[in-house]
């Protein structure tokens, strides 16, 4: 994930930031039921799927999971909530010290459950844009109703709850609804995923480059602002990490006597992590490099997921944790391959059927309509005017005030 807030807020106060942890972060679905059924779920997920992780694999998991070195779960589904043990879960997970994370729809959060979910360190709620919007992605009437509550509830008992939205074709448009929800109802942390035509994700559609990579210069003009004024709504990206040359090309204009200190934090950041700290596990036991990997690298049932991680024989291992990747195409001499590490391998295996092919959703190698993107890998003049459609829109104030000494 891109943490904008972090990396903006480090950079203007000349701070570089360590290298991230080499602690696996695992996506792990723990079952296939969903009470919804979302129209860019990546695991197909439904009404009806009952296919769930008993206890007994849990344990293991866990187990195996303190010997990786594992430092985060993020339960998913499917609706986490919808398996009869997940507070059990939870805590199988919490005991081994571990950080634990719910990823949920949110429908199923209510005043009788509240008090149980004191046991995550952090709760996403996925909202997709107004009412209709939302519940015609999610499938089902009232959804949307259900969600919002879930996020009032997670705020009013100062759990740390954000708020999530996946960029697809119809819902970058509600990027700026998503923002107003987020300050009118205090939500702390906003996360916007770009789509991966994974599952049910893959009927829809999957090039709008021009759109998406618009949609990524509002949310990262609306976080510097947020650094600006001080207004506490972290806000992250996911799933295309060639986000962060497009913070770096804005960075650099709004600041440019600081863009070598968000150059060196994007480089510590290292871009996509699929198969080198990110590892996803479905719930028949596939282990993959990331939750849209269409290739699984392994089964816990077969394979202990100790060895099924560090087989050094594993082609797809081996290619994800070369530094930097060996991607072909413009990206082979592209600077900005060290930062995004080659951005989004399941997109590119998915939409091209090869590993080793650059992203098709890169923001900076052509358009859709296949005229040349600006050219973010030239330098950036430090000193020219910053674009007023959206600097002085954002920030009028910003050089009168004395600019950055309020981060």
């Amino acid at each position: 994930m891109l943490r904008i807030t972090s990396l903006v807020k480090s950079s203007l106060n000349r701070k570089v930031l360590k290298q991230s942890e080499n602690g696996v972060v695992v996506i792990l679905n723990i079952t296939l039921s969903c009470n919804l059924r979302c129209s860019h779920c990546y695991i197909s997920a439904g009404f009806g799927k009952g296919l769930s992780m008993d206890i007994s694999t849990i344990k293991k998991l866990a187990d195996e999971f303190e010997k990786l070195g594992v430092i985060s779960v993020v339960i998913s589904g499917g609706e986490p909530l919808m398996h009869p043990k997940i507070f059990e879960i939870a805590d199988i997970f919490k005991d081994k010290g571990l950080r634990v994370n719910l990823s949920s729809n949110g429908t199923l959060i209510s005043s009788r459950n509240v008090k149980k979910l004191k046991v995550f360190d952090y709760i996403g709620i996925s909202i997709d844009g107004p009412e209709n919007i939302h519940d015609e992605f999610r499938g089902v009437r009232g959804a949307f109703a259900k969600s919002i509550r879930a996020l009032k509830i997670c705020v009013e008992n100062g759990f740390p709850v954000g708020v999530r939205l996946s960029i697809t074709h119809k819902t970058a448009d509600f990027i700026p609804f998503i923002f107003d929800l987020a300050e009118k109802i205090g939500v702390p942390k906003i996360y916007f995923s770009h789509l991966v035509g994974s599952g049910r994700g893959r009927y829809l559609e999957q090039t709008f480059k021009d759109k998406s990579k618009k949609a990524v210069e509002l949310i990262i003009d609306r976080a510097i602002y947020y650094v600006l004024n001080n207004i506490q709504i972290d806000v992250v990206t996911g799933n295309n990490e060639t986000d962060a040359v497009i913070l770096y090309e804005k960075f650099s204009r709004y600041f440019g006597d600081y863009k070598d200190y968000l150059f060196d934090n994007l480089m510590a950041w290292g871009g996509n992590q699929a198969g080198v700290r990110i590892m996803n596990i479905d719930p028949f036991g596939f282990v993959k490099p990331d939750p849209f990997f269409p290739i699984s690298i392994g089964n816990i049932h077969q394979k202990s997921l100790y060895d099924i991680w560090n087989d050094e024989r594993n082609q797809v291992l081996s290619f994800l944790r070369k530094k930097p990747r060996d991607i072909v195409g413009e990206c082979r001499d592209c600077k900005f391959l060290q930062i995004c590490n080659g951005s989004s391998r399941a997109r590119a295996l998915i939409l091209t059927g090869k590993i080793d092919a650059p992203d098709p959703a890169c923001h900076i190698i052509e358009s859709e309509q296949g005229s040349q993107s600006q050219k973010y890998g030239d330098e950036v003049d430090s000193k020219a005017e910053p674009r007023a459609e959206s600097f002085d829109d954002y920030f009028p104030n910003f050089l009168a005030e004395g600019g950055f000494e309020r981060c």
